[in-house]
């Protein structure tokens, strides 16, 4: 949340800025219109809300002390899917 109202003040000081430059191009609305800049900030803040709060809040569902399957079946691996490197360093497995 903190970036994207960073974001937010940075993009509406770059906008301001940029207004003499870009108001030809605008048919409708002045370089400095309150209301655009405030709907499409307040936007950009819920969505950013939105994408942080529902999987947090589906975090806080699971069950932590339900172990992950692999944990349980060390041998259910796939076939062909580990891969290890000659030194050992790289590994890649089903689970």
């Amino acid at each position: 949340m903190t970036l994207s109202v960073l974001g937010v003040i940075i993009g509406v000081a770059a906008s301001f800025a940029a207004a003499p430059l870009l108001a030809e191009f605008l048919y409708g609305v002045t370089p400095h219109d309150g209301l655009t800049l405030l709907l499409v900030s307040s936007l950009l803040i819920a969505v950013t809300f939105l994408a942080s709060y529902i999987p947090a809040r589906h975090a806080t569902l699971i069950d932590r002390s339900t172990p992950l399957p692999c944990a349980t079946l060390p041998d259910a691996r796939v076939p062909g899917i580990d891969i290890v490197h000659q030194s050992g360093v790289l590994s890649a497995m089903a689970c």
